[in-house]
């Protein structure tokens, strides 16, 4: 059976693989990007991201945008949620913290809102004298 050609969505490399291949995670030999091997036609857009468990690259192709994959590296394989292109990206520098759980980082706010909130009503009330 003929291989797939294609190219590394990160580099544009050359790369070429097997049909029983399509659709698994795989790694580019110039640029270490890791990607899913196209299942379609070579053309398909593709999105590119990070894993916010192991911050690794990953890539996914437009039927993945907006769905929750596993990450294709198996000392993660965490659910990671498919970013569509018009989605605002997150900081990287909250990947970098290695913040897993975006829900902490809004808990985190929210408590801190509310700390602002009280410390201010403490500050605005009478003082007994």
């Amino acid at each position: 059976m003929a291989s797939i050609r294609f190219s590394c969505p990160n580099c544009e490399t050359r790369l070429s693989a097997e049909p029983h291949q399509r659709g698994e995670a795989a790694k580019c030999p110039e640029c270490e990007w890791t990607f899913h091997v196209p299942s379609a036609s070579e053309s398909a857009p593709v999105v590119k991201f990070f894993c916010p468990y192991c911050e690794r690259k990953l890539s996914a192709t437009e039927d993945q945008w907006g769905k929750e994959i596993p990450c294709p590296f198996a000392d993660c394989a965490k659910p990671v949620l498919v970013p569509r292109p018009e989605w605002k990206p997150m900081p990287t520098g909250i990947l970098k913290r290695g913040v897993a759980d975006p829900n902490l980082l809004v808990r985190e706010g929210e408590a801190r809102s509310r700390a602002d909130r009280s410390e201010a009503a403490k500050n605005d009330s009478p003082q007994a004298g």
